[in-house]
């Protein structure tokens, strides 16, 4: 029995409480369902023989809440098919918890065809998406050299640094969410080496010529995850090495700091943390202060996924290969090419022209008969 609840124990906290949280209202909008269409006592459709017809109650469930029948507030419109999607995930995960059949799967364990048609509908009439622009290097040295204290200068090393890594926000900084998946960074994860040799914080990090951090957790179960990168020579303040190693002396130099403190950490009258939210604000009034004209965009076009989509896009536009791209920027597929901008002038610069070079090429015939030799040679031989 003792295992038997420690085993319990662990599932629980497989999940972060924004998640359970999530699942819990999805239930508790499941629940209100089932008593409007009767079914309040049979919250997992036990009394439903067929698994078809459990689909089709689930998906009435899928409508009521794209048509925001749960809403506390008074919408109008309806809910992303994203959100929709996530509800009935958090509904069919609990009905499996309990040891009951996944109403959202097929008799053959598909994920159920009409649910995908309904998807596909849902997906038709969602709004567009609008995806945060990436940002570029000139923000960036803007926003070191418009710096004046302390703190603007910790919010441009950590931004800096962050930058040539392709950080998610929670990974430099504090966000709202108290709890993530993702950890964010310590002193213990920043490593400098000059050559083969590790190099500490009592030493010359100037000396350095690559750093290497480590990502201990981090989405989709991904754990201790290094990447290196290497000093750029040619720039002073936009380079990982000499950033990352601003921020760690920095740090290092507060009082009551050990290799546990976060990175984000800065020091006014008490030891305090840099915010995601402060990072945004001083962005976006470096992009106004730049302009719509230089950018092609205005402040409010950016957000907290600016920064990683600008490093994917500075990535792209250097040539970098994909598996390159996808390594520095810890991306576990080519999920990295939605941060791609196309509409960015440089991203398709050249191509044009490369595709007429060559102007014309020729096209092997579909024929295999008579290829091996010559017509010439092809006789009867009877």
């Amino acid at each position: 029995m003792a295992d038997l609840l420690a085993s319990e124990s662990s599932r629980a906290h497989a999940i972060i409480d924004g998640t359970r949280k999530k699942q819990s209202t999805a239930w508790s909008n499941w629940k209100l369902f089932c008593e409007e269409i009767g079914l309040g006592s049979d919250l997992f459709l036990d009394s439903i023989n067929q698994p078809h017809h459990r689909t089709l109650i689930l998906l009435a469930y899928a409508h009521a809440v794209h048509s925001l029948r749960f809403s506390k507030r008074k919408l109008d419109g309806h809910l992303q098919c994203g959100s929709v999607q996530d509800a009935v995930s958090a509904v069919s995960t609990t009905f499996r918890l309990h040891g009951r059949p996944n109403p959202s799967l097929d008799e053959d364990g598909r994920p159920s065809f009409l649910l995908q048609r309904q998807w596909r509908a849902y997906r038709n009439v969602d709004s567009n998406v609008k995806h945060q622009k990436a940002l570029t290097t000139p923000v960036l040295l803007k926003l070191y050299e418009l710096a004046v204290s302390e703190l603007d200068f910790a919010v441009a090393d950590l931004v800096i640094g962050a930058f040539f890594f392709g950080m998610r926000s929670c990974e430099y900084s504090t966000v709202k969410t108290k709890q993530t998946r993702t950890k964010r960074l310590c002193l213990r994860n920043i490593r400098f080496f000059q050559g083969r040799r590790q190099l500490f914080i009592d030493d010359d990090l100037s000396l350095a010529d690559t750093v290497s951090i480590t990502f201990e957790f981090q989405k989709k179960d991904l754990r201790n995850e290094t990447v290196t990168m290497d000093a750029n020579d040619e720039h002073a303040i936009l380079c990982p090495v000499k950033a990352w190693a601003r921020v760690v002396r920095r740090v290092a130099a507060m009082p009551g700091t050990t290799t546990d403190t976060p990175v984000n950490t800065f020091f006014s009258e008490s030891l305090k943390e840099i915010t995601s939210e402060l990072v945004l604000a001083r962005l976006r009034a470096i992009v106004d202060i730049i302009g719509k004209d230089v950018l092609g965009y205005e402040s409010a076009d950016i957000g907290t996924h600016s920064l990683r989509s600008g490093c994917a896009m500075a990535l792209h536009l250097a040539g970098v290969q994909v598996y390159m791209i996808m390594l520095i920027g810890r991306w576990s597929s080519d999920a990295f090419l939605r941060y791609i901008r196309r509409q960015v002038r440089e991203f398709s610069a050249g191509v044009s022209k490369r595709m007429v070079q060559p102007f014309a090429f020729f096209t092997i015939p579909d024929n295999f008969a008579h290829t091996l030799m010559p017509t010439s040679t092809l006789k009867s031989t009877f």
